[in-house]
């Protein structure tokens, strides 16, 4: 039996918690009138304008029901709210945009350089524009709601797969052109008898478009393919409605939801230092793909291959290296390092298929950390129809270079003192991020270790010294290398022996100790490559042991 509307909407309203998600000219005011009529308006927002977890922060103690421009910011979707929101034809709703941003009477700055971008629109029969105005009607649905996905999605193919994926996981979806169907289902959904008429509200009443011929229609089709393309998927099937109503869930699927608690728990690396950790790519979590051994491997859909490992970071400068092998050709995927308790995305990078003939890469990206974060993770986004398998995944941690550019150090009193390498011959290798170094294929010595005189001072007289080295082979090969270690007067040769931490390879680490005695000088470590040698050099450093 359905509830009545005025003894049991608190009852009502305990048991529905949502977000409409208002695109601009598609009668979010209106709707968002008969929400709060239905609801009443203690329970429903009013207009808002602003950040997504901010909003639900701000305002979604105060109200059951949040309702306005919601922008997204990689944080996925509460799964404590059900979604919905209303589609216009993407074509009228350009026309009604370019109306409504005409027809302001006292624009402010940022309206006033719409303005300009509306009339070169106009005069041009939509040929034209400025890219001010531009931004605001390329494809806005796809757009907006693949940031719900991911912040970094810039290719329209991909903002549209997204955008797919992030609407399936909408409680409702209904179309301007069918409101009375996207009510009466609305309605139902609340138990709710009474039917309410949704109002006219913020319609444009200056019109400087009215009706368009054949050519104008197709310019501004060019504007919003990928938006025609959601608007058919949901707004052109099923009696103009999507409803995910017999789900009963507002996010499942390939969404990553924002976890208020977040109660992941770290991944145990298996390889771990004071400043370096190193992840199997299986031994991350994923939305597409499967293990293989040791391997991570996207299937072909779109969606995330890694998330993890959770773990605090504190500010400072890092560095990520991913390795693995394409499984097809000419992908770019989007790398981020995101915190799933404060749902900042503080780092961006991609991995680039560059048409290498190899099929394993090595993709080194650095970020900053600009504070403390508690539960971060490293998401790697592949495209659909696109194929990548993920080995491994390595952080480590930096801090800012000293007053040589070249010399990377990290020096904390808790911690024994750490040398970074530097570059000393960018003929024979270059850094290619604050900490890792990239060889030319050419001979000699690739970079150099320097221990600080006033470490040394404070050390014993007898000293160890541990190089370690991670990092992988390139494309070209291992031909040869060694670490010539200068203690005073004697010099050392050791080779450098590579012990795989998987059989294919791909990631290596080294570790040698030197014993120092009692020596004047600072000993100096330099690591020298032969001809047609490629090495990918992550973390090269010495670690002072009293």
């Amino acid at each position: 039996m359905p509830h009545s509307l005025t003894s049991n909407k608190a009852e009502v309203m305990e048991q529905s918690r949502g977000i409409f998600l208002h695109m601009e000219k598609c009668a979010g005011q209106s709707i968002n009138q008969w929400l709060a009529e239905i609801h009443g308006t203690n329970w429903v927002s009013p207009n808002l304008i602003g950040n997504h977890r901010e909003i639900i922060r701000t305002y979604g103690g105060a109200y059951s029901w949040l309702s306005g421009h919601v922008e997204f910011d990689g944080t996925g979707l509460d799964p404590r709210y059900r979604y919905i929101t209303v589609l216009r034809d993407p074509i009228d709703r350009l026309i009604s945009w370019v109306n409504f941003v005409l027809s302001v009477e006292f624009p402010t700055d940022y309206i006033r350089s719409l303005q300009e971008g509306a009339e070169i629109f106009l005069r041009s029969n939509g040929q034209d524009t400025t890219p001010i105005f531009y931004q605001t009607i390329s494809n806005p649905y796809c757009r907006r709601l693949s940031r719900a996905l991911s912040t970094a999605i810039v290719d329209t193919s991909s903002q549209l797969d997204a955008a797919l994926h992030v609407l399936e996981q909408f409680f409702l979806v209904g179309s301007f052109e069918n409101l009375e169907s996207f009510c009466n289902k609305y309605i139902f959904s609340q138990n709710i008898s009474e039917k309410h008429i949704i109002p006219h509200v913020n319609k444009t009443s200056k019109k400087r478009i009215d009706t368009i011929d054949d050519n104008f229609r197709m310019q501004c089709a060019n504007y919003v393919r990928s938006d025609i393309l959601l608007y058919q998927k949901f707004c052109l099937n099923n009696d103009h409605l999507y409803s995910n109503l017999d789900t009963n869930s507002s996010a499942k699927g390939l969404i990553t939801s924002f976890n208020w608690n977040t109660p992941s728990h770290p991944v145990r690396p298996y390889w771990e230092d004071e400043t370096l950790l190193a992840y199997r790519g299986a031994n991350l979590t994923c939305q597409v793909g499967t293990n293989v051994g040791m391997f991570r491997e996207a299937d072909g859909r779109f969606g995330f291959l890694s998330l993890g490992p959770y773990i605090p970071m504190i500010a400072g400068t890092y560095d990520v290296a991913i390795t693995g092998e394409w499984g097809s050709r000419g992908g770019i995927y989007i790398v981020e390092c995101h915190d799933l308790s404060s749902g900042k995305t503080v780092g961006t990078g991609y991995i680039i298929d560059w048409g290498s003939p190899d099929l394993n890469f090595f993709a080194p990206i650095s970020f900053v950390v600009p504070e403390a974060l508690e539960n971060c993770e490293i998401r790697v986004l592949v495209p659909a129809s696109h194929k990548i398998t993920i080995h491994n995944i390595m952080i480590a941690r930096n801090k800012e270079p000293k007053k040589d550019k070249k010399q990377i150090s990290i020096t904390d009193t808790k911690e024994p003192p750490v040398n970074y390498a530097r570059v000393e011959n960018d003929m024979v290798g270059y850094l290619l991020s604050d900490k890792t170094i990239m060889s030319t294929y050419r001979a000699g010595v690739l970079c150099i270790i320097d221990i600080q005189d006033a470490e040394l001072s404070s050390a014993r007289t007898e000293s160890r010294v541990l190089v370690q080295i991670t990092g992988s082979v390139g494309p070209n090969g291992l031909a040869a290398a060694t670490i010539r270690a200068t203690l005073g007067a004697d010099i050392l040769t050791t080779a450098i022996e590579f012990t795989p931490a998987f059989e294919s390879g791909s990631f290596f680490i080294f570790q040698k100790i030197f014993h120092i005695g009692s020596v004047l000088n600072a000993p100096i470590f330099e690591i020298i490559v032969s001809e047609n040698t490629e090495l990918h050099l992550f973390n090269v450093k010495c670690l002072m042991q009293y």
